[in-house]
């Protein structure tokens, strides 16, 4: 299936109809939501016209012989990465993967990576969609350029540093909203999308139709993370719920599923990142709580990022 697969005109038209399929029954409401959401945030980069199933001009048009010289172009040992999850020895699952994958050469150089853009500016900054299906909605993003940063020890502090951040200003929009404010729900987020952008993004439900006055209120939340430094009673809260949790991991570790313990896996190579065990995460977070590292000036200074 990696290394050789049968593509043939045959094969290909065997599976166009059932792909074509999926696409026409696709565009729901939350899937033109989606893509109205990446068109916006992400224009001017390939993400935003570029939905994994693709176009019908794509899907139309492809042969047994375009789909294999794209085969052969990108799906090429060096670009490849087998991950085997199981309770076997290293050394065995190392071996079985030489023993299968050690004969599979590719002819030609290696292509070079696609180059996915950066966010732009000159675009238009809003848009809105209808759709009677979907809740009142409103949604804000900063969007940053993606960098490829050193996985390192001080990396990941510095992001538990961010996530400290994030916690609190969703914590204070929970309350607000709990206390009869102009919105049911908000929060904000901050994750790396598909080698394009590093992304803040907000999101908030308003009370009834009024998205207006809802943004606008969790707009002053967030102004206030920014130029007001948290207490330290607040953050030390996140500080004690985050170890909480990475304790919980800890200990249920051993029954994970080698499914989810995957996924973990191919969504780091995604990012040039990697993972490590629970109990390495836990020492790495321990690290910094014992270095002082979350205090009311870092955290503020976060919040600003």
């Amino acid at each position: 299936m990696m290394a050789a697969p049968i593509l043939t005109d045959r094969s290909v038209d065997a599976e166009r109809s059932i792909v074509l399929a999926e696409r026409r029954e696709q565009p729901g409401p939350q899937v033109r939501f989606q893509d109205a959401l990446r068109e916006t945030f992400f224009t001017g980069q390939l993400l935003a016209e570029r939905s994994p199933i693709g176009t019908e001009k794509a899907l139309t048009s492809a042969t047994g012989a375009t789909m294999k010289a794209f085969h052969d172009r990108w799906y090429r040992p060096e670009k490849a990465v087998v991950i085997v999850i199981g309770d076997m020895d290293p050394a065995v699952l190392e071996a079985m993967v030489q023993k299968h994958f050690e004969a599979w050469k590719v002819a030609g150089p290696t292509p070079q990576a696609p180059d996915f853009g950066k966010p732009v500016e000159g675009q238009p900054v809003a848009a809105s969609i209808v759709e009677p299906a979907v809740p009142p909605l409103a949604m804000m993003a900063v969007v940053r350029p993606w960098t490829v940063f050193s996985d390192t020890v001080i990396f990941n502090q510095k992001r538990m540093i961010d996530l400290v951040a994030i916690r609190i200003i969703n914590r204070r929009l929970e309350s607000k909203a709990r206390s009869g404010g102009s919105f049911v729900a908000a929060g904000a987020d901050l994750s790396d999308v598909a080698r394009s952008a590093n992304v803040t993004t907000v999101n908030v439900m308003p009370v009834g139709a009024d998205w207006e006055t809802a943004l606008r209120d969790v707009r002053g939340v967030i102004a206030d993370a920014q130029t007001i430094a948290p207490t330290q009673a607040e953050i030390d809260r996140e500080v004690a719920e985050i170890e909480s949790s990475m304790k919980q991991r800890i200990s249920t570790a051993p029954v994970e599923s080698g499914m989810k313990l995957a996924d973990d896996l191919v969504e780091a190579v995604d990012i040039n990142e990697t993972v490590t065990t629970p109990e390495a995460s836990y020492d790495i977070f321990k690290s910094a709580v014992t270095a002082k590292m979350f205090t009311p000036e870092t955290v503020q200074a976060a919040s600003k990022r």
